[in-house]
């Protein structure tokens, strides 16, 4: 059995030739996983992230969940990240499991 199997997870989109497509790499490596394209996908036990950049994304999300939304904000200001964290949410999902999604 693979940590993945009936799950949704997600890696790095981008990439160029002759590298593989990580996400049809993972699509490969896994029998039973949903592979998408995502900011970050959240399955309770294992959060998958979407790329080298989009991890600043996933650790503020979290801070986001373990800490408050008010301490993500401000890491992301801090970090002068705050407008690239809005355009990554905008363009890609978050794929959140029920029970850790935001109220």
């Amino acid at each position: 059995m693979d940590i993945l199997d009936g799950r949704v997870a997600t890696s790095k989109a981008a990439y160029t030739a002759p590298e593989t497509s990580p996400l049809k790499a993972l699509a490969e490596m896994t029998v039973d996983c949903t592979v998408r394209e995502a900011l970050l996908v959240d399955e309770g036990d294992i959060i998958t992230g979407g790329g080298v950049s989009l991890c600043v994304d996933l650790t503020l999300y979290l801070l986001e969940r373990f800490l408050g939304p008010e301490l993500a904000a401000r890491t992301a200001h801090i970090m002068e990240y705050s407008a690239a964290r809005a355009a990554n949410q905008a363009r890609l999902p978050s794929l959140i499991k029920p029970i850790h999604a935001k109220s």
